[in-house]
C-alpha cells in the first residue's frame, strides 16, 4: 500500500472497497491520532474505546507502518484523553453547548462524547474534509 500525496481528494478504490489517503504531508498527520486510538482501543479498552477509528483504520489503503513505534502515537493518544476530559467538563456545565474542533482530521470526539444535546462544528483544511467525508455525515447536531 503506497501513500500518494498527489493528489487533493480522497478516492475510494473499487476493487477494494478502501478509501485512498491522499493528503498533504501536514495533513497526513491526521493518521497518527486515528491510528492510536484505534491501537489504545484494541489494546487498552478500559482507557478508550473507539470502534469508529478501529472502522477507519481497517478501510484506508495507507501503510500504517512508519507510525507504529513513533512516540507521536502515544503522546497524541494521550492529548486525546485529556481533550476528551476538557470537553466532558465543558459538557456537564453546559449540556446543551456547542463545541467547534478546529483541525479535526478524522477525529471522532462527537461519536465518543455525544450528550444527545450538544451541537458540534468540525473544521479542517479542504483535503482532511473530503477524506472525512468518507466516513462522517452531517446531522442535525454536527457538520
Amino acid at each position: 500500500m503506497q501513500h500518494q500525496a498527489s493528489q487533493p481528494h480522497p478516492a475510494s478504490t473499487a476493487s477494494t472497497g478502501q478509501v485512498a489517503v491522499e493528503l498533504g504531508p501536514v495533513q497526513e498527520t491526521l493518521l497518527i491520532p486515528l491510528l492510536g486510538r484505534a491501537r489504545l482501543s484494541q489494546q487498552q479498552p478500559s482507557l478508550i474505546q473507539d470502534p469508529k477509528a478501529l472502522e477507519i483504520v481497517s478501510r484506508l489503503n495507507y501503510d500504517f507502518s512508519k507510525w507504529e513505534k513513533s512516540k507521536s502515537l502515544w503522546g497524541a493518544t494521550l492529548r486525546t484523553r485529556m481533550i476528551d476530559e476538557d470537553v466532558q467538563d465543558f459538557l456537564r456545565q453546559h449540556p446543551d453547548g456547542t463545541v467547534i474542533e478546529i483541525g479535526c482530521g478524522l477525529n471522532t470526539r462527537f461519536e465518543r462524547l455525544d450528550n444527545g444535546q450538544l451541537r458540534w462544528f468540525d473544521l479542517d483544511l479542504p483535503d482532511t474534509i473530503a477524506l472525512r467525508r468518507q466516513f462522517f455525515q452531517d446531522g442535525d447536531r454536527v457538520r
